[in-house]
């Protein structure tokens, strides 16, 4: 359809089906603004095309938009739960890459395939361009196609997961969030009885401008690993950093860094919604029937490599470390490297824990696969011949 061609009708046709059906509640359970996400499949599967740069647009504003909202914060939040979240972090990637190579050994799997189903099961695009490193073409190609048939299956694994998972564990989240207000404002009048100074807030685009610029660029530079290979922060990681720290600053000599509630509320929910609208074209494009077909046991092996660190991520997080819901929505979605699924968690809560959880597991869940595909490469592809 020639008018499924132009962007400017697929993001408002998306965006529109997708805040109708997520209206609708079944059970008091709806999709909300992650319904967006399905409209674009539905689209991408009828032939709907949207520029990456629309969707690269979006991520840009909504990550800079949580990142503004978690502000200083976040290094507190970091030092009182930092090793629980990076205990629960490595069990979850682990379990994930150790679910991937189960499953690649029953379906018959090679290395480079059990690699790109680890990868694509976490939307992990720079465990991508790692399992690449030193690739014939013959493995580059499985290693993308697995990849490819994966990561649809890691983005609504988890968005599902986070819509349901309320429901499932009989959770009050309004409760939830009050009694996490409280815990903070008891928190920061024992750091200081005066209070917290809050920092001005600014109209102006520029400071937006410049954090994301800087966030792009800080997520491009690579960071060494051993041997010749390198990984980077990537664009979500950088700019979620930079918008950090820049609310934590609040002021760049008389330029306030941090944006008013109404700009951040449109920058979040804008962004938020052309990320899920382009996402979802991406992904509809993919799943053509003959792919399906074709692909069945790596979709297959894919749901269980989605599934099993989830629940254990959970079963850490609840029963044994017993953290609060929303922070575990927020290591959930940073250990499975899921910006749809923050996205998605933003939309069950807009508390800072959710966004804090996330930063601070995101960067270790990201070395963690870059660390399991390279003792895939130099320690199980030989003994898999």
């Amino acid at each position: 359809m020639p008018v499924l061609e132009s962007w400017m009708i697929v993001l408002p046709l998306c965006t529109a089906l997708g805040c109708l059906f997520g209206s609708f509640t079944f059970r008091h359970f709806a999709l909300g603004s992650s319904a967006i996400l399905f409209a674009g499949m539905a689209a991408g599967a009828a032939g709907a095309q949207m520029p990456p740069a629309i969707r690269e647009l979006g991520l840009a504003l909504f990550i800079y938009s949580v990142g503004s909202e978690t502000g200083g914060g976040f290094l507190a939040a970091l030092a009182r739960r930092g090793p629980k979240l990076a205990a629960v972090c490595l069990a979850t990637v682990t379990a994930g890459f150790a679910a991937a190579l189960l499953c690649g050994l029953c379906f018959g799997l090679p290395p480079a395939g059990i690699a790109g189903l680890f990868g694509g099961a976490l939307t992990s695009t720079p465990a991508l361009a790692t399992a690449m490193d030193g690739l014939d073409p013959a493995g580059t190609v499985l290693l993308t196609a697995s990849y490819g048939l994966a990561y649809p299956a890691g983005i609504i694994g988890v968005v599902v997961f986070v819509q349901i998972a309320a429901r499932l564990e009989g959770v009050d989240v309004k409760a939830e969030e009050d009694a996490l207000n409280a815990e903070d404002a008891e928190a920061a009048e024992d750091a200081d009885p005066r209070g917290t100074p809050t920092p001005s807030a600014g109209t102006s685009p520029l400071p937006v401008l410049l954090v994301i610029g800087a966030g792009y660029a800080l997520g491009q530079l690579p960071l060494p690993l051993p041997g010749q290979s390198s990984v980077s922060l990537g664009s979500a990681g950088g700019i979620l950093l930079c918008a950090i720290l820049a609310a934590g600053k609040g002021h760049a000599g008389k330029l306030p860094l941090l944006p008013s509630p109404q700009m951040r509320l449109f920058l979040r929910d804008f962004g938020l919604y052309a990320f899920l609208a382009g996402v979802g074209v991406q992904t509809g494009a993919l799943l053509n029937a003959e792919t399906l077909r074709s692909g069945m046991p790596v979709l297959a092996a894919s749901l269980l490599t989605v599934s099993l660190p989830m629940l254990v991520c959970r079963m850490l997080c609840r029963r044994v470390f017993h953290i609060d819901f929303l922070t575990m929505l927020g290591i959930v979605t940073g250990s499975m490297t899921s910006t749809p699924g923050l996205a998605a968690a933003s939309s069950v809560s807009p508390h800072r824990a959710v966004v804090q959880a996330y930063a601070a597991v995101y960067p270790l869940a990201l070395l963690c696969m870059i660390f399991m595909i390279k003792i895939m490469h130099i320690v199980i592809a030989p003994l898999m011949g």
